[in-house]
């Protein structure tokens, strides 16, 4: 909490702000304005900056969720550390060395150190790395900015009009947004939109690939630019020692071991030859002094000396030599370093015979200034690093006789480069060495903010095109990952939305396939991320749980769309869909669509006694219901049905399309609905969920031995599918009189005292196979209609089938609904085959055999004579025959009790009606009845 509310303080944000820009052009500033002196200034200034970022760092870890362990919080790490390189205290470190570091083992690794002396460039670059934060401020002032626009708006009095205009929900300061979220008291005043999570992450991407792009960039471009101004003539720094060290070394032989120079009497130190050589040394050495005091080289020569770790007196002990070291080099060694000396040059050499080159052979360079001549000619006190020397700055109120180094007294660590002859041997360069110190300050002051570089002198042509190809190569993995982050956020999502809305629009039932398939393709997810889940922090899979992208919950929410309208509208609804979805040009519903006439089977199904089940069960009538509504949806679904609405809690009315089908295939879709209501009676009867209901105290208290049954008609015809109700409400559904008749026909069956009824026109659409197993029952003509019809049904005994054993112990079994779907459509697709045989299937089956048992072939043949005499108006010998109707053959055949009649509903039911008229026909009999469902 109070980390949080630290980041978010605008003080805290004032101040790291100032912090930043002081990171970035600090130690520049340092060095291009001030001195050694005030060094100690930025480094307190440093460590303050240094302690408040990492302050920051830890507050935003604590405060901040998901900064810790992420991009930034790495960037922010690195550039944090980096400020320790700007600290003289640890550069002195790095780049100040003593006497013994410039005492060379080998001419490789000297190279290197004195490479690694005078190069900053690397912890200069690194700086860049702070540049990131500029940018994360700028974010967070933008949205502070957005803030502050919005706060108006939480001054609008209720009923305005600007209450309409959305407000957005609690802003977060996560890694994305660099916004801190408020506190629940404050969540209700935000009134900006919030940013979704898409643009959020695509906007860190972005950024991401921006900062490693410059970053990759400006390190990689050290390697491809040609550092010239300043090292043009580098080599001549390094080339002009060893020719200095060779003259000197034709002078005093350095090789040997004791050098005749080195020793304090020397007889033969005035031969001529002698005299000459140290003449062409002094000679060279002048001649690199005027060169790089006032060439054009941006170097500058500031310091030079000599030294020597094995000169001592004569006569004198190791101990006598140590005390006596320092006397003896500013004595001895200064005196050998002076120049123009008559003791080295000879009597007759006039004193301003040696700056005779001065003026000849360096065109028009300038002179030596006089008080560095002066200098020179001097004995040579100052000491640095083991050496004896002179400084050669042409400042003489700052130059003192003193033998203080000048070099670690005016010049910082970093603005040194040291230079000496690397063409000796090891001997040679402990018996006599010499030192020449430059000053760089011109290229650090230009490195800093003086940008004086020509271009036609820093780049070579060959590093240019090279340069070139990688700035190219560098954009273009540049624009292919930014174009990867878009298409992978966005373009990639909206292609697959556009796809799965194409294939909703063609096909709306397609949608529920969809959902199917994107729960199979969420479940190989969890499944192949399942070891990587457990390993990772539960924490983090949670809150990317929660973070979960815009278009993942819009597509799959298209899909939730689309299959809740395939399942409120049904197959009849779906070309309202069809219709709605193709007007892309307006966003209109239009739900009045025009209804289009199709043929198809219509079959209704109602639970028996539902009125007194509901009394009974009260609210748990809503759970009996969708316990039936999954056996008879399910069922139907398999054998190519189309369930469409439920009608008063207990009627469903499932439709067989047909149009367009060959016979063949009429006969086939016929006999699959006729099969479908029988798989639904076995199951209804074997489910142990519904078997529990007939145990039920209320339910067995009005209705003793109580079970679960269902009434069923089907009838087939033509039907007009469309839209019904109004803008205010639709119901996609058919209205024809033959879904009215199939409606009647369940009504009958209940008041005739059987599950089914057909009538002749569903009956004579299926296949011969299936027509034995009917029974032909009555010639009616149902209210409404003006033509007849013959009622047929099909026997069955639904107390012959037994509940499903439970086993005990077994868990409850978890159903897949991918895989559920799958085994639904291969049974749908073998259904459909030529090879599949519903007459084999439906006779083979245990439980339609045993519910077929108890009626005999003695029963129907006796029940249809009777309806044939009863059809001719013969009632008394129909009479006759429908009392001898018992579905035992031993009944059948035995002689029936007076006033005893069969317990089959139609016989019953035909004995009633004839027994009105006294068993006689009336004289204008036209071979059927007036069926009224509800009647008598």
């Amino acid at each position: 909490m109070y980390c949080r509310l630290l980041c978010q303080d605008w003080r805290f944000l004032v101040c790291t702000t100032i912090l930043t820009v002081f990171a970035l052009i600090g130690d520049d500033a340092r060095l291009l304005l001030t001195s050694r002196e005030a060094d100690n200034f930025f480094n307190i200034l440093i460590v303050l900056a240094f302690m408040i970022f990492s302050t920051e760092i830890v507050a935003a870890s604590l405060g901040v969720r998901g900064y810790f362990n992420s991009f930034f919080f790495y960037l922010d790490l690195i550039a944090t550390s980096t400020m320790l390189l700007d600290l003289t205290w640890f550069g002195n470190v790095l780049y100040c060395k003593d006497h013994s570091d410039l005492r060379p083992t080998s001419q490789n690794s000297f190279e290197t150190f004195l490479s690694n002396l005078t190069d900053t460039r690397a912890s200069r670059a690194v700086r860049i790395l702070r540049l990131v934060r500029l940018g994360k401020l700028y974010k967070f002032y933008v949205r502070s900015a957005d803030h502050s626009r919005a706060e108006p708006l939480h001054s609008v009095p209720p009923g305005n009009p600007l209450e309409s205009q959305p407000s957005g929900h609690s802003q977060e300061w996560d890694l994305n947004s660099d916004v801190v979220k408020p506190d629940d008291q404050e969540e209700d005043k935000e009134g900006a939109q919030e940013e979704t999570r898409v643009g959020k992450k695509l906007s860190d991407m972005t950024s991401r690939r921006v900062i490693i792009l410059i970053l990759v960039m400006l390190f990689c471009s050290f390697f491809f630019t040609v550092e010239s101004w300043g090292k043009e003539f580098a080599h001549s720094g390094s080339l002009g020692p060893n020719l200095i060290y060779e003259r000197f070394r034709s002078w005093c032989p350095t090789s040997a071991v004791n050098p005749w120079c080195l020793r304090p009497a020397a007889p033969e130190q005035n031969q001529p030859g002698r005299q000459e050589q140290r003449a062409w040394y002094e000679q060279y050495l002048q001649g690199f002094i005027r060169s790089h005091l006032s060439g054009p080289f941006a170097w500058r020569l500031y310091w030079v000396g000599l030294g020597s770790t094995t000169f001592s007196p004569n006569n004198e002990s190791s101990a006598d030599r140590v005390i006596r070291r320092s006397h003896v080099l500013d004595e001895f060694l200064g005196t050998l370093a002076q120049l123009n000396q008559q003791q080295w040059l000879g009597v007759s050499l006039p004193k301003e015979e040696l700056w005779r080159w001065d003026s000849q052979g360096f065109g028009n360079s300038n002179p030596i200034p006089q008080e560095v001549k002066e200098r020179l000619v001097s004995p040579w006190r100052e000491q640095c690093l083991g050496f004896v020397g002179v400084p050669l700055y042409s400042d003489s109120a700052a130059y003192s006789m003193s033998t203080a180094c000048s070099v670690s007294d005016q010049l910082r660590c970093n603005e040194v480069h040291y230079e000496m002859p690397m063409l000796q041997t090891r001997l040679e360069a402990d018996n006599v060495n010499l030192l020449f110190v430059f000053d760089t300050r011109p290229i650090t002051r230009s490195e800093a903010g003086l940008s004086m570089l020509d271009p036609q002198m820093c780049y070579a042509a060959q590093l240019d095109l090279l340069q070139t190809f990688f700035i190219c190569v560098a954009l273009a993995v540049g624009a292919i990952s930014f174009s990867k982050d878009a298409d992978h956020l966005l373009l990639a999502p909206l292609e697959r939305i556009l796809v799965k809305l194409e294939a909703i629009r063609k096909n709306p039932l397609h949608a529920m396939k969809l959902g199917d398939i994107e729960y199979r393709e969420q479940e190989l997810e969890e499944e192949g991320n399942g070891e990587k889940r457990f390993c990772c922090n539960k924490r983090r899979d949670k809150s990317s749980e929660l973070e979960t992208l815009e278009t993942a919950i819009l597509e799959r929410t298209l899909i939730k769309l689309g299959g809740l309208l395939a399942l409120g509208f049904g197959e009849a609804g779906a070309e309202i869909i069809v219709h709605n979805m193709q007007g892309g040009t307006s966003a209109e519903l239009n739900a009045m669509v025009p209804g289009q006439e199709v043929e198809a089977v219509f079959g209704f199904c109602s639970i028996r006694n539902f009125g007194d089940a509901t009394d009974v069960l009260k609210e748990k009538v809503m759970v009996f219901v969708n316990q039936v509504s999954e056996i008879v949806h399910g069922i139907c679904d398999t054998y190519h049905g189309s369930p469409n609405k439920i009608i008063g809690g207990n009627s469903f009315l499932v439709v067989w399309r047909m149009r367009g089908r060959d016979p063949e295939l009429r006969a086939k879709i016929a006999d699959m609905a006729v099969m479908s209501f029988v798989c639904i009676t076995i199951e209804v009867q074997k489910s142990n969920t519904l078997a529990t209901y007939r145990s039920h105290p209320g339910l067995q208290q009005r209705f003793p031995n109580f079970r679960v049954t269902l009434g069923f008609g089907l009838h087939c015809g033509w039907a007009i599918e469309g839209a019904i109700g109004s803008e205010y409400k639709i119901d996609a559904s058919y209205l024809s009189p033959n879904v009215n008749v199939a409606s009647q026909l369940e009504a009958a069956s209940g008041q005739l005292g059987l599950w089914v009824l057909l009538s002749n026109y569903m009956v004579k659409l299926c296949s011969p196979d299936l027509l034995p197993y009917f029974r032909m029952i009555d010639n009616v003509m149902l209210e409404g209609s003006k033509k007849t019809l013959r009622l047929y049904t099909l026997d069955l005994d639904h107390s012959r089938v037994n509940v499903k054993p439970k086993l005990r112990g077994t868990k409850k079994k978890v159903y897949n609904r991918y895989k559920v779907r799958q085994m639904r459509e291969a049974v749908k697709n073998e259904l459909w085959t030529s090879d599949f045989d519903i007459m084999e299937v439906l006779s083979g089956h245990s439980d339609f055999i045993e519910m077929r048992e108890p009626y005999s072939k003695e029963f129907f043949e006796r029940f249809a004579v009777g309806v044939r005499n009863y059809e001719a108006g013969e009632w008394l010998v129909a009479r006759d025959l429908f009392i001898t109707c018992h579905y035992s053959e031993e009944l059948c055949k035995s002689n029936s009790q007076p006033g005893v009649w069969p317990t089959d509903g139609p016989v019953k039911s035909l004995l009633e009606f004839m027994e009105k008229y006294h068993f006689e026909a009336p004289s204008d009999w036209p071979g059927y009845r007036h069926l009224i469902p509800g009647s008598a």
